[in-house]
């Protein structure tokens, strides 16, 4: 988006001296830069075909683009097409619209689709964690994560991780500590990593159905 906002500038001739000499030293020193006005310029030049042709140049980017610039952008024997100003800039605002209208629409979708993965981790977390009353086999004392905040929960994940990699599989402890990681995980809004140690016990486990259930829930 700044990149086309960048190029609406230069074809405007809104830039300062300094701004367009720099364009003009990115156009021949970074070919990403290049490669992006040239494919801009391109689609400009398409729906600029359909405007009546009169003797004006090309807008204010084909006037300040050198000779070897404009060469390499459309080519040694085309020549720059002419068309009415106030046309032109009409589609360019078209143009402006529809990107920042695209951007707007991804950036929605993407908030509606983070809202709804964050409201199934909370409601996998308030049907199935249960804090567990009573110590481990070693004497401490597992974790209540209601208890806890997201700050909390997250210094502590180093070590629930590796208590339950330290534990026995298939044991009384390995299943709670592997479901307390789990669960630590979704109240993180962290689905993906909950399904893998899920998926772990579900793979180590003589009885897996609950961690299968639960992981058919996440997904």
């Amino acid at each position: 988006m700044e990149r086309i906002e960048l190029f609406d500038k230069y074809i405007a001739g809104t830039l300062s001296k300094a701004e367009v000499a720099e364009f003009r030293t990115r156009l021949d020193s970074d070919e990403k830069f290049a490669t992006d006005f040239k494919v801009y310029l391109i689609s400009v030049r398409g729906i600029c075909q359909e405007a009546e042709q009169e003797n004006i140049e090309f807008g204010h980017a084909m006037k300040s683009l050198t000779k070897a610039q404009l060469q390499s952008i459309i080519g040694k024997n085309e020549k720059p097409r002419i068309v009415r100003p106030n046309i032109f800039l009409e589609r360019m605002m078209w143009i402006s619209s529809m990107a920042a209208m695209l951007v707007v629409a991804i950036g929605i979708g993407w908030n509606l689709y983070t809202s709804s993965q964050n409201h199934i981790c909370d409601v996998v977390y308030s049907l199935t964690y249960q804090p567990i009353d009573g110590d481990r086999s070693d004497g401490s004392e597992y974790l209540d994560l209601n208890e806890l905040t997201a700050e909390q929960i997250e210094m502590q994940l180093p070590d629930m991780t590796a208590i339950f990699e330290a534990d026995e599989i298939d044991s009384q402890d390995w299943h709670i500590d592997g479901m307390n990681l789990a669960m630590a995980y979704l109240k993180l809004h962290r689905k993906s990593d909950a399904v893998k140690v899920l998926e772990t016990m579900v793979a180590n486990s003589s009885e897996p159905d609950e961690y299968n259930r639960i992981i058919k829930q996440l997904k």
